[in-house]
């Protein structure tokens, strides 16, 4: 899995829904930051997160 750490998560996943890309979760909130999973066109799972 790839992992890319991000400054605003909301905004990154609207324009990756706008670009029709394949969100697998909400975003997920921890006491250490939000994630979110999206598949790439090879089914590959990419995690991205922003840092509390």
């Amino acid at each position: 899995m790839i992992n890319y750490g991000v400054v605003n998560l909301k905004v990154l996943v609207e324009e990756l829904k706008k670009n029709d890309v394949k969100i697998v979760y909400t975003i997920e909130n921890y006491s250490y930051g939000k994630f979110v999973y999206i598949l790439d066109e090879e089914w590959n799972k990419i995690e991205s997160w922003e840092q509390k």
